[in-house]
């Protein structure tokens, strides 16, 4: 019997990722999260981690949204 867990595929993000996929800088990334001018991307706070759905910034790099 094999009872290992099924591959889950992440549904998000981490800060660093979404930077390197928009061309931006972390930092820079994050300071826009933190003054509120990034809430297009969706953010989601998780305990001290900020993620971003992969579905909203896959559209913004395809040029979609």
């Amino acid at each position: 019997m094999n009872h290992s867990k099924p591959a889950v595929k992440a549904r998000t993000y981490s800060a660093a990722e979404t930077a390197a996929i928009l061309g931006f800088g972390k930092t820079t990334l994050l300071e826009h999260v933190r003054t509120g001018r990034a809430d297009h991307l969706h953010p989601v706070r998780l305990g001290r981690a900020i993620r971003f759905p992969k579905a909203t910034i896959d559209a913004i790099a395809e040029g979609v949204a």
